[in-house]
C-alpha cells in the first residue's frame, strides 16, 4: 500500500474519531453490539473510490430483527447509508427468514422489495429452509421465479447440522442451479441472546469432508468468528469464500487473507445489525495492499457471481 494512502487513513481516523466514538467503534469492530454515532463518511466513500468503482457488501439483511430495534433498519435509511459509504450494491436477505414459516412468502416480498426499490443496488438472497415440506420448490421459486443469484441459510435458527443429510440435498440442488449459497454461522454474539431462543455458532467442521464430494459446490460463511486451526482446515477447500463482518481487530482482515486467499475474502458488514462503519475501518487499517483491498471490497464478489448480477430479479411477475 503506497504510503500517502495510509497516512490518509490514519489522518482522518485520529481527526473524525473522538476517544468515546472509537471505543464504540472497536466493541462493534470486534463482534459486539455497541451503536456508533459516526456520520462522516466522506473520507469512507474517498477511499472506496480510489480503489475502483465502489465496494460489494456481500452480507446485509432487510426487515427487523425479532429482538431489539435496530436504528438502522429501515429502508429509507438503510440504502442512502450504505451509498454514502461509497457501496453500489449490496446483497441482502430479509430478516423474516429466520423464524417465519412461510419461506416462499418471505422470498416474495424480498425481490419485490429489492425490484421496486433500486434493483441495481440490492441483490437479493433467497432463505431456504431444508426442514420445512416445500423446501425444493423454495429453491426453484428463488432461482427460476425470482432470478436470485444464491440463497443464504441459517443452520443454526432452522435446527440441522452441516453434516447432515438435509444439508447435503441443498448443496447438491443449489451446485446444480449453479447457485452459491451463503452459510450464516452465527447472527448475535450468545452472550447477547434472547434467554429462550440462544443459538450457538454453526460448526464448520463438517465442510471439507462434504465438499470433496461437492467439487463444483459455491459457498460463502457469513459471520464467522474462526479458531486458526478451523481457518487453515477451511482453507484448503477453494470452494469456500469468507466474509469480514466477525473478522476481530484492525489486521485480522489480512490475516484471513493470508490464511486463505485474497480472492476467497469478501466485505460484508452485517448492516444493519453492525454499524457498516466498523467493518470499513477495519479494513483501512489492515495491513493490505491497494490490489488486495480492492479485491476484498469489489473484485472477488463481482467474480464470484458474475453476470448473475447483471438484472437480479427481472423476472419477477
Amino acid at each position: 500500500m503506497s504510503q500517502p494512502l495510509r497516512h490518509n487513513r490514519r489522518q482522518w481516523l485520529r481527526e473524525n474519531l473522538v476517544s468515546a466514538t472509537t471505543a464504540s467503534i472497536a466493541i462493534t469492530a470486534s463482534g459486539g453490539e455497541r451503536p456508533s454515532s459516526v456520520s462522516d463518511a466522506k473520507f469512507m466513500t474517498d477511499q472506496i473510490s480510489a480503489t475502483g468503482s465502489g465496494a460489494v457488501d456481500s452480507n446485509v439483511h432487510l426487515g427487523q430483527w425479532p429482538f431489539r430495534h435496530l436504528p438502522d433498519a429501515d429502508l429509507a435509511t438503510l440504502i442512502p447509508k450504505l451509498k454514502r459509504l461509497g457501496i453500489t450494491r449490496a446483497w441482502v436477505a430479509s430478516f423474516d427468514g429466520i423464524l417465519h414459516r412461510d419461506v416462499a412468502g418471505v422470498n416474495a416480498r424480498l425481490a419485490t422489495t429489492c425490484r421496486d426499490s433500486n434493483h441495481d443496488f440490492l441483490v437479493p438472497f433467497g432463505t431456504i429452509n431444508p426442514n420445512l415440506l416445500d423446501w425444493e420448490e423454495d429453491l426453484r421459486r428463488c432461482h427460476e421465479t425470482h432470478q436470485m443469484a444464491g440463497v443464504r441459510i441459517y443452520p443454526g435458527y432452522h435446527d440441522y447440522l452441516l453434516g447432515s443429510p438435509q444439508f447435503e440435498r441443498l448443496l447438491s440442488l443449489a451446485t446444480q442451479r449453479g447457485l452459491l449459497i451463503q452459510v450464516t454461522l452465527s447472527l448475535e454474539d450468545t452472550r447477547t441472546q434472547h434467554p429462550r431462543l440462544r443459538v450457538a455458532d454453526v460448526d464448520p467442521n463438517p465442510l471439507p469432508a462434504l465438499l470433496s464430494r461437492h467439487p463444483n459446490a459455491r459457498l460463502m460463511l457469513l459471520n464467522a468468528r474462526l479458531s486458526p486451526q478451523a481457518i487453515r482446515a477451511l482453507a484448503e477447500c477453494p470452494q469456500i469464500h469468507f466474509d469480514t463482518a466477525r473478522v476481530d481487530g484492525t489486521n485480522g482482515v489480512a490475516s484471513l487473507v493470508r490464511a486463505t486467499s485474497s480472492q476467497r475474502v469478501l466485505l460484508g458488514t452485517h448492516s444493519p445489525f453492525f454499524i457498516p462503519e466498523a467493518n470499513l475501518i477495519k479494513l483501512y487499517e489492515s495491513d493490505l495492499s491497494d490490489h488486495d483491498l480492492g479485491l476484498v471490497m469489489r473484485s472477488n464478489a463481482t467474480d464470484l457471481l458474475g453476470s448473475q448480477i447483471a438484472a437480479p430479479s427481472a423476472a419477477i411477475k
